[in-house]
């Protein structure tokens, strides 16, 4: 079937996030509203304490949203609760971190399952899905090893493996190159982008402007609000 590129995967509509210490608030999102398509790769630049994480958080379902929503395939996050939302986001959602996240006492493969795992995928589909989307990605050859036996970029292209083992929609980066060197950097950027020609959305938040060269779309925020977008290629 073929992807259709105009389809909404992600839309904000007037999302805010607001932390309460007391009597005080401090608003980290401020009435964002966007759209992102399927297939897009799109960057979320800014300055710290911008509220690139936050927002990355908020469309990810790892926060709660104080105003407005989050719709993801057009469902509406703030509506789903526990169980659903578990599934939702375990089928929906890969999750991509600066840190790799590797359970250090599994070997590759089995760092791969673990979401799979989740969903109760039997042992033989797991393995052979974790597999091929470790061969997809050059690491045909280190099924085996442990995380502290990879290098760093390695150990990334586990991270991404694992959070499309699940054959997500939508892919969620936060900082994924921030440990790597810059020819490494731009490997994983290369790598995001080709997910997204399979029509896979990647939303990456990144200090590094280098590689957004790689995006579609920059998404340039400033004191928890949109400043500018850029649209490229």
């Amino acid at each position: 079937m073929a992807v259709r590129k105009d389809e909404i995967v992600v839309k904000t509509d007037n999302l805010w996030k607001i932390y309460r210490s007391g009597t005080l608030e401090y608003p980290a999102v401020k009435g964002i509203s966007i759209e992102i398509l399927r297939g897009e790769f799109v960057a979320i630049v800014g300055p710290s304490g911008s509220g690139k994480t936050t927002l990355l958080n908020l469309i990810g379902t790892l926060d709660s949203i104080t105003r407005g929503e989050v719709y993801l395939n057009g469902k509406p996050v703030s509506k789903m609760r526990g169980n659903e939302l578990a599934k939702f986001r375990n089928k929906t959602l890969g999750f991509v971190f600066q840190t790799y996240n590797l359970v250090s006492y599994l070997n590759v493969l089995e760092n791969v399952e673990l979401p799979l795992i989740a969903s109760n995928t039997p042992r033989s589909i797991r393995h052979e899905r974790a597999k091929k989307v470790l061969e997809q990605l050059g690491l045909g050859d280190k099924l085996n090893k442990m995380p502290n036996e990879l290098s760093g970029g390695e150990q990334q292209r586990v991270a991404i493996a694992r959070a499309l083992v699940n054959d997500p929609s939508l892919i969620l980066a936060d900082e994924p190159t921030g440990n790597l060197d810059s020819k490494t950097a731009q490997v994983v950027a290369s790598i995001l982008k080709n997910v997204c020609d399979s029509g896979v959305t990647v939303i990456m938040v990144t200090h590094n402007l280098e590689i957004t060269k790689s995006c579609n779309r920059i998404i340039y925020l400033r004191d928890g609000v949109v400043e500018k977008e850029v649209l490229q290629n």
